[in-house]
């Protein structure tokens, strides 16, 4: 029977640490390539129109026409203004997009790295992979917040198959890369080789991030009933419109409480399609209580904007103010139950693979490693781990 020796059981460690490194790297490179497709994707959608108007605005979208207003304006501005409006909104859009195509790009390099680094250690992959899902994550909610606004500016249209195939991509993606990147582990080389496993459950960031979604969609869908965007923004290119504006600085209230909201479901959007809600370190997060800041202040502006409504201006307020405050009490109520998921998983940990058990740090998941453990006797086990196993 074969002795078992310092030198095998180090061997093996090495060996398992290995093949840990190589799985998560290829997981890493995996969910990055994928995250660059669907960027791409999201990028040669939104050069179509998405969305189609049937009253004329003077400006076609799609990335061959959007630009022709331009060229009308050694004409004059005069009578103009909205056209360039749309045009303006429609071209930054395009520009992000294409800025976050070029970066993922540009993190291919480090996607695919096969030598560690003396700064970032084996995690070259993992941050990669991380920066091209925020990538994403910002192409999608820059293409839903373009055409939100153009919807508010110009008034409902028709959704294309493109708009509903782009919105299809970006919440596939979402769910299919963001949860599964999530688990991902890193390692740390601080001390040794730690590998940083997920040590949370995916179900509950599934669930938040899903109402998130819902509440983002239900305050849009019942805010273009209401807005008072259009209306404002045409008095205010008016003749003398700003004059006119300002001669009633009460009647600004209500548009300017609508523009705050505005704003807020745009802050929505970015977190709801964020990747925050998989970060492993789960409530712990930086960000994390973003959505729900977002959520209180919605609510107030909201319940503000309806409140001056009917008590202080005494005019009939729009029964979908009252939807929207509503909509964003339930998105209160349920961060704040929510709060502290996800839970860490529990497990018996008297019941290990073989694999675990021979790489454990005894009470850490994952894998220590170092000079001293090699050359020490008994495997390298701590002193406790020894006395028990001897």
């Amino acid at each position: 029977m074969a002795k078992k020796t310092r030198t095998s059981g180090a061997s093996q460690r090495y060996a398992y640490m290995k093949q840990r490194i190589t799985k998560m790297q290829g997981k890493a490179k995996a969910f990055g390539f994928l995250y660059l497709l669907a960027t791409i994707a999201l990028a040669a959608l939104a050069c179509m129109p998405l969305i189609i108007w049937e009253e004329s605005i003077g400006v076609k979208l799609g990335v061959m026409e959007f630009w022709t207003v331009f060229t009308k304006l050694g004409e004059g501005i005069q009578g103009k203004e909205l056209e360039l409006i749309v045009a303006v909104i429609y071209g930054l859009m395009l520009f992000a997009l294409v800025v976050n195509v070029l970066r993922s790009v540009f993190k291919l390099g480090w996607l695919f790295k096969k030598k560690a680094s003396r700064l970032y250690g084996f995690n070259r992959n993992m941050y990669a992979m991380d920066d091209m899902g925020r990538r994403f994550s910002s192409s999608f909610a820059v293409i839903v917040c373009a055409h939100f606004l153009l919807m508010l500016i110009l008034g409902e249209g028709t959704l294309q198959p493109t708009a509903f195939v782009a919105l299809g991509v970006g919440v596939f993606f979402h769910f299919a890369c963001g949860i599964p990147a999530g688990n991902v582990s890193l390692f740390n080389t601080e001390n040794g080789v730690i590998e940083q496993r997920r040590e949370l459950g995916n179900f509950s960031p599934f669930v938040r991030n899903l109402f998130q979604l819902i509440i983002v969609a239900g305050v849009a869908y019942f805010f273009l009933g209401c807005a008072q965007i259009r209306s404002t923004l045409d008095l205010l290119l008016a003749e003398n419109g700003l004059t006119d504006l300002m001669a009633d600085p009460l009647a600004l209230i209500t548009p300017a409480l609508h523009l705050l909201i505005l704003v807020l479901w745009i802050g929505m959007v970015y977190y709801a399609t964020g990747t925050i809600e998989f970060d492993p370190d789960g409530a712990e997060a930086a960000g994390r209580k973003r959505f729900l800041a977002l959520s209180v202040l919605l609510l107030l502006c909201a319940g503000g904007a309806f409140a001056y409504g009917q008590f202080v201006a005494q005019t009939a307020v729009h029964q979908n103010v009252i939807i929207i405050t509503a909509i964003a009490l339930v998105a209160v109520v349920l961060e704040l139950v929510l709060i502290k998921c996800p839970k860490e998983e529990t497990e018996n940990l008297d019941e290990v693979d073989s694999g675990a058990y021979l790489t454990e740090n005894y009470d850490k998941p994952g894998v220590y490693i170092n000079s001293a453990a090699v050359n020490a006797p008994d495997f390298g086990y701590p002193a406790e781990v020894n006395a028990r196993r001897k």
